[in-house]
């Protein structure tokens, strides 16, 4: 997929897009430490009939880093690549915290969002937070690098073609060795009242989508969306899959995806 930039308050952004122009927008935002290729399963069957984008937040794949990071800048990120894409309001599906990113996106600028699908993003709850780790580490080959790639949460059903792709596609070469691209200091910036405020706040359709063995979400948190916004949440369970579902079923997350964007959109 080509890549293409965006500068947001100073910082380059890099994204992706495929699918035909003129198509309805689609936005595919990675979780924290994550990157495009989180959707690299997922994102050429959406854009075979939809206007397909994957975002590297600030600080995550090949984007530029911050100084500091907030959940309003990231958010702006978003609204700047939609903006740049020049097609109108977006579908915003975000993995785990790219879904909550998402819905704060769609309060923040609802002009912005046509509807909101999160892929196993926590509510309800603290969001979760991997142990803290601000030391760059380097490798001295790629392939040491590799292996020591590690989701998390860990536990995963994704083929293993795919994690190695997926780590390869995570790590920059330097002077001191290969290091992982994202910056440790991005950190989970969102608190649980941040994300519950955006879900009461947003007005646009949300669609949940988990996975059943997954750690972080479930149906409840559809229900819990559903009793925030007084609407109706359509949901769709994964099986065999954790919290990455992108990853471990690329194929059942992108039927879940495509039949609660159908179900969201609102017939013209």
């Amino acid at each position: 997929m080509p890549v293409h930039h965006v500068v947001v308050a100073g910082v380059r952004i890099a994204y992706r897009r495929s699918g035909p122009r003129g198509a309805a927008p689609v936005l595919l935002v990675h979780g924290r430490a994550a990157h495009t290729g989180w959707w690299f399963a997922v994102a050429p069957g959406l854009a075979r009939h939809r206007d397909v984008a994957i975002v590297d937040l600030s600080g995550h794949g090949d984007s530029d880093h911050r100084l500091t990071y907030a959940p309003g800048t990231w958010a702006d990120e978003l609204a700047g690549v939609i903006a740049d894409l020049d097609a109108g309001p977006a579908d915003v599906v975000g993995h785990s915290m790219g879904g909550q990113l998402a819905v704060y996106l769609a309060a923040r600028s609802p002009g912005s969002v046509r509807t909101v699908v999160m892929v196993d993003s926590r509510v309800g709850r603290e969001p979760y937070r991997a142990p803290a780790r601000e030391i760059v580490r380097y490798y001295p080959t790629i392939d040491a690098a590799v292996d020591n790639f590690r989701l998390r949460p860990r536990a995963t059903t994704a083929p293993a073609a795919l994690l190695d792709s997926v780590a390869r596609n995570g790590l920059r070469e330097t002077e001191e060795g290969w290091r992982w691209k994202f910056d440790p200091r991005s950190g989970q910036p969102f608190t649980a009242q941040d994300i519950e405020e955006a879900i009461a706040a947003s007005r646009c359709p949300i669609g949940v989508v988990y996975g059943e063995l997954s750690e972080l979400a479930n149906n409840a948190s559809a229900d819990h969306i559903a009793s925030r916004t007084g609407r109706e949440v359509p949901r769709a369970g994964v099986s065999d899959a954790h919290h990455h579902v992108p990853l471990d079923r690329g194929d059942a997350c992108l039927s879940a995806i495509e039949s609660l964007l159908t179900h969201l959109t609102p017939t013209p």
